[in-house]
């Protein structure tokens, strides 16, 4: 009879432990995706705006550099 106490309480026992390590395990995968998640939220608006900054230089530059239609014609001739 104590064996059989003993056996089950150490079946409780055990069933506790993995059940608290799953949870544990999914409460960090959990909290990793949201942390990841926030930290996306935060980037890619930066991101997006230092892509729109980088393509508006580069169109002015070569707004710039280009050669107008007369100088073409001049250098033609």
């Amino acid at each position: 009879m104590l064996a059989t106490l003993l056996v089950v309480l150490g079946i409780a026992v055990l069933g506790i432990v993995v059940i608290g390590v799953t949870l544990a395990v999914v409460g960090a995968v959990v909290g990793l995706v949201f942390g990841l998640l926030a930290l996306a939220v935060k980037a890619i608006p930066l991101l997006l705006a230092g892509l729109i900054v980088v393509k508006l230089v580069r169109a002015s530059e070569r707004r710039r550099l280009g050669v107008y239609a007369a100088d073409q014609r001049w250098l033609d001739s």
